[in-house]
């Protein structure tokens, strides 16, 4: 009979620092963004991630854009300092996971926003540039 060694316990905070880290490697993303890259990575099942997500967005690690940028999570300057200080508490073997497929699913991000911009002339010889934002049409 082979030996199976127990699951690690990971701890909250371990996992706080793997949602920071993720978002870290990607830049930006929003929560159903980053969702799927946390899951395919398999660091965690859903409904923490949700939990972990808006502890650190209460505890100011994370912030939500505006405008342009609304519902896009991003690490604020007390969230890189809780990663600068806090990091090797990640796994070795998951930092490296991150680091290694965070650049593709960045790419897919945002090869899926797209930018339409149309400028037309008016009256008087202006011109008028009207841009629309959309990801995933």
């Amino acid at each position: 009979m082979p030996f199976l060694s127990p699951k690690r316990k990971i701890s909250d905070t371990e996992n706080k620092l793997r949602v920071l880290y993720c978002l870290d490697r990607l830049g930006m993303a929003t929560q159903e963004q980053l969702w799927p890259f946390v899951a395919q990575l398999e660091l965690m099942e859903y409904l923490p991630f949700c939990m972990f997500v808006d502890e650190l967005l209460h505890d100011g690690a994370l912030a939500v854009g505006s405008h342009g940028h609304e519902s896009v999570l991003y690490v604020t300057q007390a969230g890189k300092e809780q990663l600068a200080l806090f990091a090797g508490k990640v796994v070795h073997a998951d930092q490296e996971r991150i680091r290694r497929f965070a650049p593709a699913y960045a790419a897919q991000l945002s090869a899926r926003r797209q930018i339409s911009a149309a400028y037309e002339r008016t009256e008087g010889g202006w011109y008028r540039a009207v841009c629309t934002v959309r990801e995933d049409d």
